[in-house]
Parts: structure tokens; C-alpha cells; sequence
């Protein structure tokens, strides 16, 4: 929109960030923070473990 002038560049580029700090709120509560024993938040991952091996010595 402030490509064609319906708004000013200033008031684009601010929508612009208020854009990216939604996205970027969303992304952290999408990562489902939980709370630890010791009172530390921390995110939740998920991780491919190996598969246990065929052959163990």
C-alpha cells in the first residue's frame, strides 16, 4: 500500500514490524513453553532419536 501511495512510507514500514512481531509472538507460543521444577521456561523440542541397533556389541 505504500508502494502505490494510499499510505505513507513511515506508517507501511510500521505496519510492517508490528507484522513481524506478531509472527514472531506466534512462533513462541506455538512452542508450547512449559515450566520446569526449578521454575525455568523452557520450550519443548522435538528430536529424532536413533534407532536402537541391530547389532549391539
Amino acid at each position: 500500500m505504500a508502494a502505490v501511495g494510499l499510505i505513507p512510507a513511515v506508517a507501511g514500514a510500521l505496519s510492517q514490524e508490528l507484522v513481524h512481531l506478531a509472527t514472531i509472538l506466534n512462533a513462541l507460543r506455538s512452542l508450547k513453553l512449559k515450566e520446569r521444577p526449578t521454575g525455568t521456561v523452557w520450550a519443548t523440542t522435538l528430536r529424532a532419536e536413533a534407532p536402537p541397533d541391530p547389532h549391539p556389541r
